[in-house]
């Protein structure tokens, strides 16, 4: 097994608006993300990182180049089976939370296991472990309107975690949050990462988030200038 779980070689993503004019942006990117990391991509609006985020996370295919994840090169993937390994193998935590607001927490925790076909006993077990992780039990039955900013976040990152993927991608996780609950979930999610060995990696701007992070690639216009 390859010490690097994620690996990119000259990703090039091109969106053509109208009907003559491209926008580029990525321009050729390649980097590496060590298993089991806390990984950051970094840069002003429009460098280009959440759109690498996307690709790595499978939503979006490059325009050339290619992305390996467990050495599966996922641009080689048909719509189906790129559902299936998504599903399987990565966790998504967004800006905005993305809850179904009529469901509980703990429905809307279930439902990537239900999604999975998992039975409804073992889900029980399954949801109420991870609830209790993020220190959410006590919220179980709330709907997303019954519960705070940082609340709602602990569930969203419980959702991201249920199915125990081997990478956890979140995209300004702390965008919405007050800087005292930003501070918390990003404690939170590194405790994770150490006790679980998920690897995440985080699309930011944020100097706070920076400082948590083992590894940063930072972009500028679709590029990559920096990789510490």
């Amino acid at each position: 097994m390859s010490d690097n779980i994620v690996i990119a070689h000259e990703v090039h993503k091109h969106y053509k608006m109208g009907k003559v004019l491209v926008l580029q942006a990525l321009k050729g990117v390649s980097f590496n993300i060590k298993r089991g990391s806390f990984h950051a991509f970094v840069g002003e609006s429009g460098c280009g990182k959440t759109t690498t985020l996307n690709i790595v996370g499978a939503i979006s295919r490059p325009t050339s180049g290619y992305v390996t994840i467990d050495g599966q090169d996922i641009s080689q993937l048909s719509d189906r089976k790129l559902s299936h390994f998504r599903n399987s193998y990565i966790g998504f935590i967004f800006q905005n939370f993305n809850l179904i607001d009529v469901y509980t927490a703990y429905e809307n925790i279930a439902y990537p296991l239900h999604l999975a076909g998992i039975p409804r006993k073992k889900r029980a077990a399954v949801v109420m472990d991870i609830l209790e992780k993020v220190g959410m039990e006590k919220y179980a039955t709330h709907r997303p309107t019954e519960l705070s900013g940082g609340q709602k976040q602990r569930v969203a990152i419980a959702r991201a975690l249920v199915n125990k993927p081997s990478l956890v991608l979140a995209d300004e996780p702390t965008a919405n949050l007050d800087s005292q609950t930003g501070e918390k979930i990003l404690q939170l999610m590194v405790e994770l990462n150490q006790k679980l060995g998920t690897t995440f990696i985080i699309a930011t701007h944020s100097q706070r988030v920076m400082q948590y992070a083992q590894s940063i690639t930072t972009l500028r216009d679709g590029s990559i200038v920096d990789n510490e």
